[in-house]
C-alpha cells in the first residue's frame, strides 16, 4: 500500500506501521511438548431424567447429571524435583481461635482447621533454575461432578401459572499430579474433604386477581460463592465451581489465603528463598452469603376505544431489600472477610 490513511476510522495494518519489537506477536515462553505428544483433554457425561405429567395441567420431572474429566494438560518445571525442597511444619494460625485476627471465621462451613501444615521451602542451591515449561497429559488430575434437580411446571384453574424447582450440586476437584512444587499438593485431592451440597431454589408465577389484575412474582435462592484462596491470579479453582481443560490455570484447591513471610520461616530457621502463598484451609470452608432474589409485579390492562390497550405495570425487585455479600477479602488477617462485592 501506498502509505497514509483512508479517513474510515478503522485501523489498517498499512495505517500503523511495522512493529517495534522483532518477537510481536509471538508467544512469550515456548513449552517443551512431551515427546510422546500432548492429547486433547476429553470429558465423558451421563445424563439421566424423567418426566412425568401427574394430573392435568401439572407435570414433573427430575434429572441427574454425572461429569468426568480426563487427561488435563499440566505445565511445570522439570529443572526442580522433589529434592529440591526442605520440609517444615508449619502452625496454622487458625487452628489457634479458628478465627481471623478481627474475629472472622477461618471456615461458614464448620470445618476444622488442620493444626499443622506441610510447607516446603525451595533450595538455595536451586533458586533461579530457568524453567523449561514442560507440558504433558496428566493421568490423575481430574474433576468429577454429580448435579440433581427436580422441578414442576403447573397451570392451576383460572389463568394462574407457577414453576419452579431445586437443585443440588457438587464438584470434587483432584490437583495432586504435582511433579516440581510439593507446596501444591497441600488440600490437593477435595474428595477427603468435606464438600458441602450447594443448593439454588425458584420459583415463579402469575395470579389472576379480581378486577382484570395480574399478580405475579418469583422468589431465586441462589448458593453460596466458595471464597477460594487465589488472589488475581486465579490458581486456586472453586470445588463446585468446576475446573479447567489446561491444568495450570486452576492448580490448587483451598480456602483462606496465607503468604508465608520472612519471619513466619525465620522462626524455624529457614532462609525464604521465595514468595509462599497457600491455602490454611481445606476447599469447602469458607462461603460467602447466598443469594435471594424476591420480585413482585401487578399489571392492570384498560381496554380503550378503537382497538387499543393500556396496560399498567408496577415491579418491585429485592422486595426484602436484602444485599449478600458475594465476594470477600479472603486473606488471613485483620480484614478477612471484608466485602468487596
Amino acid at each position: 500500500h501506498n502509505g497514509g490513511t483512508n479517513g474510515d476510522d478503522y485501523v489498517q495494518d498499512w495505517e500503523i506501521g511495522l512493529p517495534l519489537a522483532a518477537d510481536y506477536g509471538q508467544f512469550s515462553t515456548i513449552p517443551t511438548a512431551d515427546p510422546n505428544g500432548v492429547q486433547r483433554p476429553w470429558v465423558s457425561l451421563m445424563n439421566f431424567g424423567i418426566e412425568r405429567e401427574i394430573t392435568t395441567g401439572f407435570s414433573m420431572q427430575a434429572n441427574w447429571y454425572h461429569r468426568e474429566s480426563y487427561d488435563p494438560i499440566i505445565q511445570y518445571n522439570r529443572a526442580y524435583s522433589m529434592s529440591d525442597w526442605t520440609a517444615l511444619q508449619f502452625p496454622n494460625p487458625c487452628a489457634k481461635t479458628g478465627k481471623a485476627p478481627n474475629g472472622f471465621p477461618c471456615s461458614t462451613w464448620g470445618g476444622t482447621p488442620p493444626a499443622t501444615l506441610n510447607i516446603y521451602n525451595l533450595n538455595p542451591a536451586a533458586k533461579g533454575r530457568t524453567s523449561d515449561n514442560y507440558m504433558r497429559n496428566s493421568s490423575s488430575n481430574a474433576d468429577s461432578y454429580n448435579g440433581f434437580d427436580v422441578s414442576f411446571n403447573a397451570r392451576l384453574a383460572g389463568g394462574a401459572a407457577i414453576f419452579g424447582g431445586w437443585t443440588m450440586e457438587r464438584n470434587f476437584m483432584n490437583r495432586c499430579d504435582q511433579p516440581s512444587d510439593p507446596n501444591r499438593l497441600l488440600f490437593c485431592d477435595a474428595s477427603k474433604h468435606d464438600i458441602p451440597w450447594l443448593h439454588d431454589f425458584k420459583i415463579s408465577g402469575t395470579v389472576p386477581l379480581p378486577g382484570g389484575i395480574q399478580f405475579s412474582g418469583s422468589a431465586q435462592f441462589y448458593p453460596a460463592q466458595e471464597m477460594t484462596a487465589g488472589g488475581s491470579t486465579s490458581l486456586f479453582g472453586g470445588t463446585n465451581q468446576g475446573g479447567s481443560t489446561f491444568d495450570d490455570l486452576q492448580a490448587f484447591t483451598g480456602n483462606v489465603n496465607y503468604t508465608v513471610s520472612v519471619a513466619d520461616l525465620a522462626a524455624q530457621g529457614i532462609v525464604r528463598t521465595q514468595a509462599l502463598s497457600i491455602a490454611l484451609m481445606p476447599p469447602g470452608s469458607l462461603f460467602a452469603d447466598t443469594l435471594t432474589q424476591i420480585d413482585v409485579s401487578i399489571r392492570k390492562s384498560f381496554n380503550l376505544p378503537n382497538g387499543i390497550r393500556w396496560d399498567v405495570q408496577a415491579d418491585v425487585y429485592n422486595v426484602p431489600n436484602y444485599f449478600p455479600i458475594i465476594q470477600m477479602n479472603k486473606a488471613y488477617g485483620t480484614s478477612m472477610g471484608k466485602a468487596s462485592r
